[in-house]
C-alpha cells in the first residue's frame, strides 16, 4: 500500500508548485499511480460512461445505494466499510460508485476495487466520468445505471450507521403505501486534523411528513436524508425523469422538491439515525462556499419555480407551496453569504497550517 503521509507530501508540494521540488521523485511517485489506475481501468469499457453488464434472469436488488465519489481517498473506505456491516441478504443490495474525474493523484478507485475484491458478496460497480460533472452529474450515472427498487444516496466521505439498512426494510414493511421516506441523521463536525469535536442527532419528525414543509418551506436540500422508489426518478429514456443539475453545487435542492412533488402518495419520516454526515472545515460543499454560489442557488429556486409548468400533474395545492417556497430564499442566501465570509477566514488559517505541517513532515522524511 502507498504511504498516505508521502502521497500527501508530494501532492501538497505539486500545488504549491515549490521550486526545490524533486520532478525525478515525482515523476516515479506518477508512475506509480499509473500502474494502479491501469489495474482499476480494466474494469471500465471505453464508452464515455462505463457500463457493466447484468448477469440475465438475476432478481433486481431491493437497494440501490449511489455513491458520488472525487478525490475521496481519504474517506472512500469508511463509507464501503458502513455498507459491509449491515445486515442484508447478499442480493439484496448494490453498490454504485461513481468516479467524477478525480485528480491524478487521487487513488479513490484504487481503493474503491482493491476493497470489492475484499469483499466478494458485495454487488458492488465503479463507473467513471470522462470529464467533471459534479456530484449531481455523478448521481445521474448512478440512477441511469441503478436496477433497485429503492434509491440511497451517499457522500463519499459520510457512513451509514449500524442497523441503517434494517431499519429502513422494516419502514418500508410497516408502510407499504408509502413511497418515499424522509430519514434521521447525525451531525459530527470535525476539526482540521480529523477529531470530532460536536455530534448532534437530527431525527426525522412529523413535520417533515407534510407536503406544505417538504414543497413550500424544507430549506434543507441534502439528498442524502430521503430515501424513495426508484420509480419516481424514472428511467433514462423517460421525458419526465427527475435528474440532478450538472457541474454546480445546490444540485440537489430542485431535485428534492421535485421528488416530493411527484410522490402522490403519504410521506414517512424515520426517527432512527441512518447515517452520519461529517462536516469539516473547507472539506464539504459548506466549507467550499463563496459569495459566487450564489448564482447557484437562485438557479435551484429558479428550477423550482418551473416545476408548475414543467411537472406532469402537478395540483393547485403543490403549485401553491412552491409559490410560498419564495420567501425561503433570502433566509437561505443569508446563510450563504455568511458561510462563504467566516469560509474565506478558515481558508486563511488553514494554508498556514498546512506549509507548517508540510514542513514538519518533510523533515521527518529526511526530504
Amino acid at each position: 500500500m502507498l504511504n498516505d503521509k508521502l502521497i500527501n507530501v508530494y501532492r501538497n508540494k505539486y500545488k504549491r508548485g515549490n521550486k526545490t521540488f524533486q520532478l525525478e521523485s515525482f515523476d516515479e511517485y506518477l508512475e506509480i499511480i499509473k500502474t494502479k489506475q491501469r489495474e482499476v481501468d480494466m474494469y471500465m469499457n471505453e464508452d464515455t460512461i462505463n457500463k457493466q453488464k447484468e448477469a440475465p434472469n438475476k432478481k433486481n436488488p431491493t437497494f440501490s445505494i449511489i455513491i458520488p465519489m472525487k478525490n475521496a481517498d481519504k474517506w472512500i473506505n469508511d463509507a464501503l466499510n458502513s455498507i459491509a456491516i449491515q445486515e442484508f441478504e447478499d442480493k439484496d443490495i448494490e453498490v454504485l460508485v461513481i468516479d467524477d474525474n478525480s485528480d491524478y493523484t487521487d487513488i479513490s478507485k484504487y481503493r474503491v476495487n482493491s476493497w470489492k475484491t475484499d469483499h466478494p458478496n458485495i454487488n458492488l460497480k465503479l463507473f467513471q466520468s470522462r470529464e467533471s460533472v459534479g456530484p449531481g452529474g455523478a448521481r445521474n450515472i448512478g440512477l441511469d445505471n441503478a436496477k433497485g427498487e429503492y434509491i440511497l444516496f451517499l457522500d463519499a466521505d459520510d457512513k451509514l450507521n449500524e442497523n441503517a439498512l434494517s431499519s429502513i426494510k422494516r419502514a418500508i414493511q410497516e408502510n407499504p403505501d408509502t413511497d418515499i421516506f424522509v430519514l434521521g441523521y447525525q451531525l459530527t463536525r470535525r476539526d482540521e486534523h480529523g477529531k470530532d469535536n460536536f455530534t448532534m442527532n437530527l431525527p426525522a419528525k412529523k413535520l417533515q411528513e407534510s407536503r406544505l414543509f417538504q414543497i413550500g418551506a424544507n430549506t434543507a436540500g441534502q439528498i442524502w436524508n430521503v430515501f424513495a422508489k426508484r420509480s419516481l426518478f424514472g428511467e433514462k429514456e423517460d421525458k419526465y425523469k427527475i435528474r440532478f443539475r450538472e457541474n454546480t453545487i445546490f444540485e440537489d435542492v430542485d431535485t428534492k422538491v421535485n421528488l416530493f412533488v411527484r410522490n402522490k402518495r403519504k410521506i414517512k419520516s424515520i426517527e432512527e439515525m441512518i447515517h452520519t454526515q461529517y462536516s469539516r472545515k473547507l472539506g464539504t460543499m459548506a466549507g467550499r462556499l463563496t459569495l459566487k454560489d450564489l448564482e447557484s442557488l437562485n438557479n435551484g429556486y429558479y428550477e423550482i419555480a418551473n416545476l408548475k409548468e414543467s411537472e406532469p400533474d402537478i395540483n393547485t395545492k403543490d403549485k401553491m407551496y412552491i409559490d410560498a417556497r419564495k420567501a425561503t430564499l433570502i433566509a437561505t442566501s443569508t446563510w450563504v453569504i455568511q458561510k462563504a465570509i467566516r469560509n474565506r477566514l478558515d481558508r486563511i488559517k488553514q494554508k498556514k497550517q498546512e506549509e507548517k505541517q508540510t514542513l514538519k513532515e518533510e523533515m521527518t522524511l529526511g526530504m
